[in-house]
Formats: C-alpha cells, structure tokens, sequence
C-alpha cells in the first residue's frame, strides 16, 4: 500500500502545467469549451465580461485556462491578460460568415502582441454542427492564417463544443506540441505579415469579405496544421504529411 502511494505521488509530481489563453469575439464559444473539457458535458453559460479562470487537468498535465471575454471593449484589453502564455487558443464561430472580418481583425492585431511572439497556437472552428458552417480551410483563408502566424506552430481544429467533438483532438495537438516545442525553435509573426496587420488598422476593421474570392484548396473536413515536420494523426486514425503552406493536415 505504501509502495502504491508513493508512485501515485511520484506520477502527480511529474505533471506540468501549462497557461493557456483562449480568445475569439463574443459569442465563440470559449466558455462552452472550457467548461465541455472540464467537467465533460454542456453547461448553459452567459457572455463573460472580464474573464473566467478553470484548471482543467487532461491527461499528464495542468492547464489553466484563461476565458478573456470577446465584446469590443474588452478585446483591447486582451493584451493584458496574454502576458506568460504557454499555449493561445482562438476561437472562432464557423456558422458566423458575417462576422469573419472582425475576427480576422482581432486575430491579426492579437499575433502583434509581443508577449505572443513565442505561443503555440490552436484555433477552434467551433459550431460545425451548424449545416452551412464554414470548413477549416474557409477558415485558415478567412483568418488569413498562413501570412501572419509566422514559425510558430499553429493547427485548426473543426469543433462542436456542445457535443464535444474535436476536442480531444485539438487538446492532444496542444499537449503534444507544447512538450516537444522548444522557445529557441520559436518565431514571430512574419515581417509580410506585419505590414499586413499595420495597413489593416489604418484601414477599417469590419465589413470587408472575410474570404478571398481565389478558389479554395481541396482538403477534407477536420484539422489544417502549421507544418510541423513531425507527421499528424488526424482523427480518425489517420495522418498526412501533405504540404498546404508550410501546412499539413
């Protein structure tokens, strides 16, 4: 019994922890997320104003989570709350074509943050229950993804956080990520990609198609990745080393 007591202890020492942020516009889904990987089913939630804070244990590590509220006002706070960030999640509502431009907006100036320059990044296309809910492609096109994340690895995720589905998923990248990532290998946002964010902010920051009219790459429904050179595996057991940019899937 003593002998069992003692691995269980040494196991729950070797656990990390890890600090994420999650961010998106109001009404992504952050905190049906959170509280989805918490404790393992839907909670009806109300819009954050200011932020949630949960420690969600999966698997060998500690997340703590921050869910920093999406309202306008709130997202020019957002820098404050980034600061430490192991790990940045970005929630996106893929049945809200409307809306695709503000968020590519905010995701662009979010990658400017120099407290960001090094995190590992997951972006959730949540609500793909949705019928007419966007892919992840429309998705990495819309958010303009492959000019600005620059070297940091980065992956999207099709989700439904109600459900659960894609969850796993998105979080074993994250973990997996996270403990094979290294800061020395890490970069910022590319210099193109900057000039890009600064020419937006001096332009106006909705009402411009969130989707390029070029035709979109023919990619199955599920997850985009940065191209990391280690091989994916997709969820249903599959993987690719496919390129989409620098990306696979």
């Amino acid at each position: 019994m003593g002998q069992l007591c003692t691995r269980l202890a040494e196991l729950v020492s070797r656990r990390t922890e890890k600090r994420v942020v999650l961010l998106g516009l109001d009404n992504a889904g952050k905190t049906t997320c959170v509280y989805r990987l918490l404790l393992g089913k839907k909670v009806d939630t109300v819009p954050t104003v200011g932020f949630n804070s949960e420690e969600v244990r999966y698997q060998r590590c500690n997340f703590i989570m921050w869910d920093i509220g999406g309202q306008a006002k709130i997202r020019k706070l957002w820098k404050h709350y980034v600061e430490s960030a192991d790990a940045l999640i970005f929630v996106v509502d893929a049945q809200d074509r409307a809306r695709l431009a503000e968020a590519r907006s905010a995701f662009k100036r979010m990658l400017r943050y120099k407290t960001l320059k090094n995190t590992v990044l997951l972006i959730l296309a949540n609500k793909m229950d949705y019928e007419h809910a966007m892919s992840s492609a429309e998705i990495v096109h819309g958010l303009d993804v492959k000019r600005v994340v620059g070297r940091r690895p980065w992956w999207v995720q099709e989700t439904c956080a109600i459900s659960g589905q894609g969850l796993r998923e998105g979080m074993d990248w994250l973990l997996q990520t996270l403990e094979g990532h290294s800061t020395d290998s890490r970069g910022g946002g590319s210099e193109e990609g900057a000039g890009e964010v600064k020419k937006e902010e001096e332009e106006a920051d909705i009402g411009q198609d969130g989707v390029p009219n070029s035709s979109l790459p023919a990619v199955p429904t599920g997850c985009v990745c940065c191209g990391c050179r280690r091989q994916r595996r997709g969820p249903n057991g599959g993987s690719s080393s496919e390129d989409l940019r620098g990306g696979r899937r």
